[in-house]
Order: structure tokens, then sequence, then C-alpha cells
């Protein structure tokens, strides 16, 4: 409810403080109007009265100064407008998904690999997955950093931080961060809305710098001398001009020295230009946010201080692109290039940049990035409360203890289990249909992805080792590559293996292997890759409905089950407990559903 509530006075204030200021652009309307007609009419009572001229040019003068600056006010007034609501639609959003509606956030379905060891089994992409309940991220950077967490080799140490340790230190320190920022809610709330309006485009912005870095370029336009030259001649012209105006030399003077100029800047960089122009002209809405949110992920210190020089860099790469932008008002270039040779200015201050950034831009790209990931790791241990932490041993082996466990995307309605996993030892799972087996399954492997990414896990004690994950729990056929169920079981078994003899310590989740072949030759079979694969470093946990192979059960087997009750209705508990499943449910429901059909 605390949650809920602090969500519900974010959109309360957020909307007052947004509606005062939509209220201001009436009356900055209005000024603009007022100071517009102001010095309209005071440029007329210029021509017409006498005696009195100095007084309209200080009128004009002050209208002209009301009218920019009011227009500057409207323009800054807009952008804090265009902010708040973004802020709003922030925790309207946070909002919604408190109520089950992730529809909001990017499902991350691109990300989606049927042959991925464990991803695709649980759930970890698309609709309704792990990642879009994450997923706050207002970059593509960020985006495919965070879907590399979820997705990477769990025996491994890799994390978001760049001060990796090697090992599970480095998983505590990432826990630490996520639980600092997730205590920051305003500066995440910022964070969150720099993307919100449009998402930024990383890698488009380090694409299209790296194609204009890959053409050549003439190089005089960045040198100091030419420089000094377009100074002097822009100076020389200015004093020809006012030397014109006095009277000291022929109008024709100042006029064909600024033709001169307008073509000499046209046609020394109109293909450079041109082709700059056409590899940035993508980037002119992705520069203002990522300044914005370099600007923010500096607050966050540590590491992202160094983004310091990154927002200057970016800031100025979005007005070198603002600045080809209005190469297309004719009448500016016109002017600008005669007065100041301003094409030869910008070619040059775009190579400039290139010279002094774009060897770094990669690397504060892949921070921003990853602290975009964070962020929405930090914004979910706010979201749960109700989780806890998980403890990561510094050893490598499989070894789980965890108690109360359950599913995170139940939420209060899920039961909760307890369960231990020991260094290659095989756990057996038993039960009817929809008792259970195939979600606690998923709920052991999604809180262990949690937990070596240093994220919030959904149980109240949950203590591991580092070790390999694969699961099974999803195989289906390939009919376009002639690829049967049976042949797609096969292959996946094959992957299995290969993974499990890549990898020193593996748990393997199995639901239902073997599915397409007959019962004795399904048992037979899954009876000898169990004694074939316990002879490996390697756990399992294995959810079966054929009770035959809870004959295997001795030092290294164990039998649980999900057991149901059978009477005028089929109770389920969905708890865990040691033993062999007694009672099945098929037979049971089709004759309830065939005892109400009249032949």
């Amino acid at each position: 409810m605390e949650l809920r509530q602090h969500y519900q006075d974010r959109v309360s204030t957020l909307a007052a403080q947004l509606k005062a200021r939509k209220k201001r652009n009436k009356y900055f309307i209005l000024l603009e109007v007022v100071s517009f007609v102001a010095a309209i009419s005071a440029v007329a009572a210029y021509t017409t009265s006498e005696g009195r001229g100095l007084e309209c040019i200080v009128a004009v003068a002050m209208a002209c100064f009301v009218y920019g600056f009011t227009r500057w006010a409207d323009g800054r007034n807009s952008t804090e407008c265009d902010q708040l609501e973004d802020r709003l639609n922030v925790n309207r959003d946070e909002l919604a998904a408190l109520d089950g509606d992730y529809s909001r956030f990017d499902d991350g379905r691109q990300y989606a690999d049927p042959r991925h060891p464990y991803s695709f089994d649980l759930d970890i992409f698309g609709a309704e997955s792990l990642f879009q309940r994450i997923n706050r991220t207002s970059t593509t950077g960020g985006s495919d950093m965070l879907a590399r967490a979820l997705s990477r080799d769990l025996s491994t140490t890799e994390g978001l931080l760049s001060q990796s340790t090697g090992d599970a230190a480095a998983i505590d320190h990432q826990a630490a961060t996520i639980n600092q920022w997730a205590a920051q809610a305003d500066w995440r709330e910022r964070m969150m809305a720099a993307g919100k309006r449009h998402r930024i485009d990383t890698a488009a912005i380090l694409g299209a710098v790296e194609l204009t870095a890959q053409d050549e370029y003439p190089r005089w336009p960045r040198l100091l001398c030419t420089r000094v030259a377009i100074m002097l001649l822009s100076v020389g012209l200015a004093l020809t001009i006012v030397l014109a105006i006095a009277g000291y030399v022929e109008a024709s003077v100042p006029l064909l020295w600024g033709t001169v100029q307008f073509f000499l800047a046209l046609l020394l960089t109109q293909k450079p230009l041109r082709r700059i122009g056409n590899h940035l002209n993508s980037l002119n809405r992705e520069m203002e946010p990522m300044v914005r949110l370099a600007r923010l992920m500096r607050e966050a210190g540590g590491e992202w201080q160094q983004l310091d020089e990154a927002e200057s860099c970016w800031r100025e790469l979005g007005s070198i692109v603002k600045a080809i932008d209005r190469r297309g008002n004719l009448l500016g270039l016109l002017f600008a290039n005669a007065l100041t040779l301003s094409d030869i200015r910008l070619t040059g201050r775009y190579l400039c940049w290139e010279e002094r950034h774009l060897g770094r831009m990669a690397e504060w790209i892949d921070l921003v990035g990853r602290g975009d990931a964070l962020v929405s790791m930090a914004t979910m241990r706010y979201n749960h409360p109700e989780a806890g932490s998980a403890e990561i041993g510094d050893d490598q082996g499989v070894d789980i203890e965890a108690k109360a466990l359950w599913h995170p995307f139940l939420g209060q309605k899920a039961v909760r289990n307890d369960f231990s996993i020991a260094d290659r030892n095989f756990y057996i799972i038993t039960g009817a249909n929809m008792a259970g087996k195939s979600t606690f399954l998923r709920a052991v492997g999604i809180n262990y992805v949690l937990a070596m990414n240093g994220m919030p896990v959904f149980a109240e004690r949950f203590a591991c080792k580092r070790f390999n994950l694969f699961s099974s729990m999803r195989t289906s056929d390939d009919l376009a590559h002639g690829i049967s169920y049976f042949n797609a079981e096969l292959l996946r078994i094959s992957q299995l293996i290969d993974s499990c003899e890549a990898h020193a310590h593996t748990l393997i989740i199995l639901d239902e292997i073997l599915k397409g072949t007959n019962s004795l030759d399904k048992l037979n079979g899954s009876r000898m890759f169990l004694e074939w694969i316990a002879q490996k470093p390697v756990s399992g946990i294995i959810a079966t409905h054929d009770l035959e192979l809870s004959k295997m059960e001795g030092e290294r087997f164990h039998n649980h089950c999900f057991e149901i009750s059978l009477g005028t209705k089929v109770t389920y508990t969905y708890k865990i407990t040691a033993g062999v499943a007694r009672n099945q449910n098929a037979s049971y429901l089709l004759k309830q559903l065939l005892g109400e059909r009249k032949i």
C-alpha cells in the first residue's frame, strides 16, 4: 500500500505542477504579441516623429529585448512541461505495473532465442516476461545490457560494474549499488523520464559517428591558420561595411567581398558537409536526451563521474547537428557564409570534435548503457520490498538453500516452498497436471538468474554458489526445417550435454523429457539418460509423470512431489513434499468433462 501511495502522490504532485506550467504558456503568448506590436509601433513612430528619434529607438530596443526574452522563457517553460509530462507518465506506468499491466514496457522479444541454455524456458524474454517486468531503460544500449545480464553465462561473475573482482564480491558490489539506487526514487524517476518521450538509440549515435569517420575529409578546415584566416576575413568585411556606411568606400566593395566569401565557403565545403549531414541527420532527436541522461548519471558518482567529459562532448555534437540542420534555411545560409564563412567553420568544428572525442564514444555509450540497465534493476528492487537478498558463496558448485521460495510472476497469491539442492544430486518431481511442477522449476531458475545479477530474490532466504544453468522445458518441432518433435528433443539433449561438458558445475532443469516417443521407450530412454548424466559434475531437477522414474531413488536421486486431493473437486496445495505423488487428475477431470456432455 505504501508503494502504491508513493506513485499516486507523485502523479498528483506532478500533474499539479504540469497544470501550473501550462497556464504560463498563455501569459508568454500574450507578452510575445504585446512586445511584437510595441516594437512595430515604435518603428512606425520613429518614421513619423520628429525630434523624438532616440526615444523611439530605445522603445524598439526594449520591445525587442522583451520579445526575445519572452520567447526564450516560453521555450524553456515548454521544455520543462515536456519533462514534467514524461515524469508523470513514468509514475502512471508504475501504477499500471502494480496492477499487472506491463504493456507499456518493451518485452524484449527481439532477444528471445529457443536455443539459449535457459532464457526461453524460463520466460526471460517476450510478453509478460521477466525482462518486461524489469525493463525501464531509456536507451537501446541499456536494453541490450539488461538483456545480456539476464541471459549470460551464470557460472561467471560478469556484471554491469567495471570494478569486477572475479568472485562473489563482484555480485555483492552490484547488489549494493542496486540497493543504493533503489532508495533514490526522485533521481531514478528523472533517469527513466529521459527516454520516455523518445527512446535514445545509442547504437544509432555510435554508428552514425563511425560512418562519418570512415569518410575522408580535407583536414585544412580544422587547422589553426584556417581559423585565424576566417576571423581576419570576417573582421575585414565588418570594417569594410562600416567604412561603406560612413562613405569612405564604395558600397560595392563589401557587397563583392561578401559574395566572394559566400561562394568560397559553399564550394570548398559543400561535399564534406553534405556527407557529414547525411550521416548525422538521424541524431537530431537523440542528443538532447542523451546529454540530460549523462548529466543525471554523473550524480551517481563512482565510475559514472567520467561522463562529465561525455556530457560536454554530446552537447557539442548536438549543437553541430542542429547547425547542420539549420543550413536548410537558405536566407540564413546566405548571410552566415557571406559574413562569417560559417560552412568552413562548421566543417572545422566537426573535424576537431571528431579528433578529440571519437575514440572514447564507444566507452561512454557502454558506460551509459550499464548505468541505464542498473536503474531498471534498482527500480525492481524498489517495487518489490517483499523480496529478499541472495547470499552468494565464494566457490563454484551446484548448491542452493531456499526458504519460502516463490515465482515472482505470481505476486501475493504465490504458495511458498522450501527446497535444497546439493551438488551432484538429482531431484525427481512427480505430480498431477496443473499441480505446480513447471512453475516450481521456473521459480528455482528465475530466482537463480536474479541472484547472480545482484537483484532481489523472491524467497525469505536464497543461498547459492555459482554454477552453469541449462533447462529443457519447451522443446518444439520445426516443420519448416524438417525437424520432428522427437528430433528436436534429441538436439536439445545434445546441446545440454555439450553445455555440461563445457562447465565444471551445471544444474539442469528438465520438464518431461522424451515426450515424443511411446511410454515404455520414454521411460527407458529417460532412465538411461539420467544414469549417464549422473556420472558428470551435474545436478538436476526433473519433473515427470513417469512414476517409474521414482524407483531410481537412492544416494543421489531423491523423490519429491506436488500432491493433490480428489473429492467432489480437485484440491491443489502447490506445496512440494518428499515422496512420490499418489493421485493423478487427467482421468478424473476428463470424466467430469464428458459427464457434462449429453450424447
